[in-house]
């Protein structure tokens, strides 16, 4: 299994340097949250003089026969490990001047760190010793070709990182817009929150962005259709079920992430801004991506899981994919120290009446938790103290009445 590594929120920032321009852009942005948040940063880079030493190695047979002599293989061996080691640590120096150079413009204190090593592994050891709170890297490195999305230490620390993660991209529009993804759960929420202090830090505009897939029952109920004999259709009922999630779940769907967008955006409103809200009928991850570009946007924030988690997962597939795939700088945020069960606030869960309870049961499982967060924040939004059947049957009306 992948070993985690914690950030802690009130950490360091940790930038990742490697040279490459995804790298600089990501330091870029990053000092612009240390700036907002008064925070002190750290400065890493990692080079790996080793690999280069056993490619040497591994060319020795080859070379020409005046070198095969043991005291020219010497010569050679201890003249190439030096110039690797002290060309290697030149660079990191190069990487670090301008970065330390723009952090002292901004009056921010910086620790640089280099070390020898391969290079993601190096850098999960930093990130061990050093809890930052927010870890930056590039989307690609030096490396890239120009025909990947996505660099190799990029995908590998996105995976081991339980806490915040900024991917940095040049392509980022300068002046684009903050896009937090909403999927009414408490990580989203955690997103939203970032996304507002960032959009409040820069004046960027806010938006907000709701993705939810209407034609994934479909697609279910035809593999079902296809792989079940009729008789079998027929004693299940499955016409008749279609006929229900088509109803009740699939137009569900988009009521309930219209609400989730409602709730956000009444928070982002409360908090001084005007965020636009966006209801996408598309997978998850493709919506989120396809507005991102639509709009422009310079930074999507959105949580590293979301509402259907697994232990067994180091990140959510969404929150993964729209790191690979987004065309700007994103940030991932950590999931919420306490994760509690959709309350209408972060941390909040009202309790229920048994006969509340027994009415939310019959609600699919993989919607349970949204349906949930949604009886809640009507509760809530009455001031009552618990959750009655009065509020289930309120909320279910309210998405008849707009799915009729």
């Amino acid at each position: 299994m992948t070993k985690k590594v914690s950030n802690t929120a009130a950490g360091p920032i940790l930038v990742c340097l490697d040279g490459s321009p995804d790298a600089d852009a990501a330091a870029a942005l990053a000092l612009e949250f240390a700036r907002s948040r008064g925070r002190k940063m750290i400065a890493a880079h990692v080079y790996d003089a080793r690999i280069h030493e056993q490619r040497f190695r591994q060319m020795e047979p080859g070379l020409p026969q005046q070198y095969q002599a043991e005291e020219g293989l010497k010569h050679l061996r201890d003249s190439h490990g030096t110039l690797m080691s002290d060309g290697f640590q030149a660079l990191s120096r190069g990487y670090m001047k301008t970065f330390l150079a723009m952090a002292g413009e901004a009056d921010i204190e910086v620790q640089a760190v280099v070390e020898e090593g391969r290079n993601y592994v190096g850098l999960l050891g930093i990130i061990e010793r050093f809890e930052p709170g927010l870890t930056a890297l590039g989307a690609a490195g030096l490396g890239d070709t120009g025909d990947s999305v996505f660099g190799s230490t990029a995908a590998r620390l996105l995976r081991s990182i339980k806490g915040d993660v900024l991917i940095g991209r040049t392509s980022s529009p300068a002046q684009g817009p903050v896009l937090a993804c909403i999927d009414g759960s408490d990580h989203a929420l955690g997103a939203l929150e970032k996304a507002m202090a960032f959009a409040s830090l820069t004046g960027a505009p806010l938006h907000l962005v709701a993705a939810y897939d209407p034609e994934l029952h479909q697609r279910v109920f035809k593999t079902m259709a296809d792989t079940m004999p009729p008789e079998a259709q027929e004693a299940v009922g499955l016409d008749k079920q279609q006929g229900l999630h088509e109803t009740l779940i699939d137009d569900g769907l988009g009521t309930l992430y219209q609400t989730f967008l409602d709730e956000a955006a009444g928070k982002a409103t409360a908090g001084g801004l005007k965020p636009q809200r966006h209801l996408v009928a598309d997978k998850g991850y493709s919506g989120i991506v396809g507005k991102a570009k639509e709009v422009g946007a310079g930074l999507v924030c959105l949580g590293r899981f979301g509402h259907n988690r697994e232990e067994e997962s180091s990140i959510g597939a969404t929150a993964e994919n729209v790191a690979r795939l987004a065309p700007c700088h994103v940030l991932i945020t950590a999931p919420p120290a306490e994760e509690a069960s959709s309350g209408a606030e972060i941390g909040e869960s009202l309790p229920w009446e048994p006969e509340a309870l027994a009415r939310l049961e019959k609600v699919p499982r993989f919607v349970r938790k949204m349906a949930r967060r949604s009886i809640e924040a009507a509760a809530a939004s009455e001031g009552a103290e618990r959750v009655t059947v009065k509020h289930v049957d309120m909320v279910s009306e309210r998405f008849r009445g707009k799915n009729r």
